[in-house]
């Protein structure tokens, strides 16, 4: 890299060589689906029709609207729907990754590590 006139420190360049080498074996964070709510939720009222099946209307809400029921004017029908589920913030994970470099293991800098590697893709993989 320095002969190409790329203007690096060696930390920079480590760096760079293992993520590039990790790219390829990235995992993909795992996520759940958010699911809607099991149970319909009343969203209102709409006017009921003649033709729309009679155990469809809102009896106490009709008569509450007029003492006298009149079907397909004054006869109304709940409304349900789905409500999705309560979206769940995301939080940061805490990672702290170490890479023993004493004289016991190469020098990541100096020589290809594979323990250096793996840390790569496990924290680019979270990231």
């Amino acid at each position: 890299l320095k002969a190409s006139g790329i203007d690096l420190s060696d930390h920079e360049i480590a760096i760079r060589y293992y993520r590039e080498r990790a790219l390829p074996h990235l995992v993909a964070f795992p996520s759940r689906p958010v699911p809607e709510s099991q149970e319909p939720q009343m969203e209102g009222l709409e006017a009921w029709e003649i033709g729309d099946p009679l155990e469809e209307i809102d009896w106490l809400q009709s008569v509450m609207q007029s003492p006298r029921p009149v079907p397909g004017v004054t006869t109304v029908r709940r409304v349900y729907g789905r409500e999705p589920a309560r979206a769940i913030d995301a939080v940061p994970v805490d990672l702290d990754m170490y890479v023993d470099s004493s004289g016991s293991m190469p020098n990541p800098q100096a020589h290809t590590s594979f323990l250096t590697l793996a840390g790569a893709v496990i924290a680019l993989s979270a990231l």
